[in-house]
């Protein structure tokens, strides 16, 4: 039964053998482009690879994720004309994988399709592998796309609150960040919710001290409010002197490539 799991029965010391998992092994070999994600060829390839497998096992989750996670990936790591784009269809893959869930699409369909508390309220931590790519690439579209884009920023508030309720062992930098961000990209944020956004931020950093980026969207997003020039620059040397140089193998060597670049437009 292909893209199914097959127990075989062997006699071997009476016991029974799991038989390899061919999608699982075929999803090894997109994890090992997505190591090399600096290297946009390589990153493509994963991701070219991703849907050939979704086109063997339509619709299965693992699939998905991987996929919405490598556009993420692309649009911030690689930025360019096909960035919004690639966050589009990252939230859109993700959207899908979250469809597994059959509370959440059933809330969702009875509320139009709209992200509802209800909906949200069904995900469960089995969840998190399709929402963090997903929330990863919503916020970026926003923050990409500015006030045409706010709209968008309940259903983001919502899905990250609910990534952080179930991130409770504390792992994954992802839901803190999320929030984080959409509390500071929200248009009327008072300095109350800057200053939760601050404790989300460090939050993330906490959970990934070896990615720069809640460290850089902190300084853009919510010391750039309130700081002066001169201390701003001082911060931004502060991440260079921590985060540089970035080794080509690096489990982060994209991202932070990228937040040490964007710190060149932090202060005038």
């Amino acid at each position: 039964m292909t893209g199914l799991l097959s127990l075989v029965l062997v006699a071997c010391m009476g016991r029974a053998v799991e038989a390899p998992d061919p999608l699982e092994e075929a999803l090894a070999d997109v994890e090992d482009r997505f190591r090399d994600r600096a290297e946009l060829p390589r990153l493509d390839e994963g991701l070219e690879l991703g849907w050939s497998l979704l086109a063997d096992w339509p619709e299965d989750p693992r699939v998905l994720g991987a996929l919405s996670w490598g556009y993420a990936a692309r649009g911030y790591g690689h930025p360019g004309p096909t960035s919004e784009a690639d966050y589009r269809l990252a939230y859109e893959l993700a959207r899908r994988c979250l469809d597994r869930n059959a509370g959440w699409t059933s809330r969702q369909q009875a509320a139009g399709l709209r992200v509802t508390r209800e909906a949200v309220d069904r995900l469960v931590v089995d969840d998190l592998p399709c929402l963090e790519p997903g929330l990863r690439a919503l916020v970026r579209w926003i923050e990409l796309r500015g006030p045409a884009a706010w709209v968008d920023l309940r259903d983001a508030h919502l899905l990250a609150s609910r990534a952080l309720e179930l991130s409770v062992d504390g792992s994954g930098w992802v839901p803190p960040w999320a929030l984080a961000m959409v509390l500071a990209l929200d248009p009327v944020a008072d300095s109350t919710a800057l200053d939760e956004a601050a404790g989300l931020f460090r939050e993330a950093e906490q959970r990934q001290p070896e990615l720069a980026t809640p460290t850089v969207d902190r300084l853009f997003r919510v010391a750039r409010a309130s700081a002066d020039t001169a201390t701003l620059k001082r911060a931004a040397n502060a991440v260079r002197n921590r985060f540089s140089p970035v080794p080509v193998d690096h489990p982060w060597a994209l991202e932070n490539r990228r937040g040490l670049h964007r710190l060149d437009t932090l202060t005038p």
